[in-house]
């Protein structure tokens, strides 16, 4: 496979960072959870992880053609 050679390993894999922020409060879905900052290297700035370990939100960097920011967020079941 092509993706097991050695040249490819760049190709493919990327190298992130995550450091562990400050805990706050963050409105998602119109709840109010606990979570805690991680903040991450490469296309997702940062993430959002509440007290059970869940990831419930992450920033990503904008968009190349509008510029505007996007996230991805965690649905709730009322929300499905």
């Amino acid at each position: 496979m092509q993706r097991d050679r050695l040249a490819s390993l760049r190709r493919y894999y990327d190298q992130s960072t995550v450091r562990i922020g400050e805990s706050m409060q963050l409105e998602i879905g119109g709840r109010t959870l606990n979570v805690r900052r991680l903040h991450i290297s490469g296309p997702i700035r940062t993430g959002y992880v509440n007290e059970f370990g869940h990831v419930v939100r992450l920033d990503l960097d904008p968009d190349p053609w509008t510029r505007n920011d996007r996230h991805i967020r965690m649905l709730f079941p009322s929300e499905y």
